[in-house]
C-alpha cells in the first residue's frame, strides 16, 4: 500500500508542475511552484519513512519534472503557434479583401478615364468641328465648311475606333503599340483642323518610352488641347515635349484668357482636369497650372524616371 501511494505521489507532483506551465505563462511562478511541489514531495518521503531512498527518488522526481515540463512547454508552443497561424490567416484574408476592394475601385477609375478620354474627347472634337462648320456656312464659306465636314467624318471614324480599342483594353489590360511621336503629330493635326488654332510643337524623344507613360502622356496632351479649345479662346498653342531616359517633361501654354486662381484648385465638375491630375499622380509626377505671361495658361508636367519599368 505504501509503495503504491509512493508511486502515485512520485507521478502526481511532476504532473502538477507540468500543468502549471499551461496555467501560468510566467517562468518565475512555474519555478516557485516546482520548488513548492518538490518540498511537498520530500516531506511526503520523510513522513513515509523513505528517507534512505531520498537521493534516488529526488533524481527520479527531477527527471520526470524535466520530461513533463518539456512536453507541456512543447505542446503549448504548438497550440500558440496554431493560434498565431490562424490570426495570420485572418489578417491575410482581410488584406486580400482590401486589395480586391482597391482593385475594383482602381478599375472603375480607369474605366472612367478611358471612357472620358475616348468618347468624351472624341465627341467634343466633333462638336467643335460642327460649330466651325456652322460658322463658315453662316459666312457663306461653303468650301471651307465642306473641308471641315470631311475632317469630321475622319475624326468620327477615329473616335469609334478608339472607343472600340478602349473596350478591348478594358478586357485585355494592354495598350496598343503605337509610335509616340506620330501619335502626338496626329493629335496636333486633328486639333488644328478642328479648331483652326495654330500649334507650335517642339518635341525631343530619346530612348525607349514606358508603355504606361506613353498611354497617359497621350491622353494628357489630348485633354490639355481639348481644354484650350473649350475655354481658352486662344489663337496659338505652344506644346513642348521632352522624353529622355524614362523622364517626361510636358509644357502646354496658350495665348488665351487664362485661368482664374480660384479655379486651379477647384476641380469639381471638371473631369478633364481631374483626369489629368489623376494620370500625373499615377506616373508619380508633378502638375503645375498657372497663368502664362503676358496672357494665357501654362501647364507644366514633370514625371521622374521609373527604374525597371517595361518599355
Amino acid at each position: 500500500m505504501d509503495q503504491a501511494l509512493f508511486m502515485v505521489l512520485l507521478g502526481m507532483y511532476p504532473v502538477l508542475t507540468g500543468q502549471s506551465v499551461g496555467v501560468y505563462d510566467d517562468r518565475s511562478k512555474i519555478v516557485m511552484l516546482s520548488v513548492v511541489y518538490y518540498v511537498l514531495f520530500l516531506s511526503t518521503l520523510y513522513m513515509m519513512g523513505q528517507s534512505e531512498s531520498m537521493v534516488l527518488m529526488t533524481i527520479l522526481y527531477a527527471m520526470m519534472n524535466v520530461i513533463l515540463v518539456s512536453f507541456a512547454d512543447l505542446f503549448l508552443e504548438q497550440v500558440h503557434a496554431r493560434f498565431r497561424t490562424q490570426a495570420f490567416l485572418e489578417d491575410l484574408e482581410r488584406a486580400h479583401r482590401k486589395v480586391e476592394e482597391l482593385t475594383l475601385a482602381n478599375e472603375r477609375q480607369r474605366m472612367a478615364r478611358d471612357l472620358h478620354d475616348t468618347l468624351a474627347q472624341g465627341l467634343a472634337g466633333i462638336i467643335m468641328q460642327l460649330d466651325a462648320v456652322d460658322a463658315h456656312l453662316t459666312k457663306g464659306n461653303s468650301q471651307r465648311a465642306q473641308e471641315i465636314i470631311q475632317h469630321s467624318m475622319v475624326h468620327a471614324k477615329k473616335t469609334l475606333s478608339e472607343a472600340r480599342l478602349a473596350i478591348d483594353n478594358l478586357r485585355s489590360k494592354t495598350f496598343a503599340t503605337v509610335d509616340f511621336s506620330d501619335a502626338i503629330h496626329n493629335e496636333v493635326e486633328r486639333f488644328q483642323n478642328a479648331t483652326g488654332i495654330q500649334v507650335l510643337l517642339n518635341m525631343s524623344i530619346k530612348g525607349s518610352i514606358p508603355k504606361l507613360m506613353m498611354e497617359h502622356g497621350l491622353y494628357i496632351i489630348g485633354e490639355c488641347l481639348t481644354n484650350v479649345a473649350r475655354h481658352a479662346e486662344a489663337n496659338h498653342v505652344w506644346l513642348y515635349v521632352r522624353i529622355e531616359d524614362g523622364n517626361m517633361k510636358l509644357e502646354i501654354k496658350d495665348d488665351g484668357i487664362g485661368i482664374a486662381l480660384s479655379q486651379k484648385d477647384s476641380l469639381t465638375g471638371h473631369y478633364g482636369l481631374i483626369g489629368i491630375k489623376e494620370r500625373v499622380r499615377i506616373l508619380g509626377g508633378t502638375l503645375v497650372i498657372t497663368n502664362n505671361i503676358p496672357r494665357g495658361t501654362l501647364i507644366r508636367i514633370d514625371t521622374p524616371e521609373k527604374k525597371g519599368e517595361n518599355s
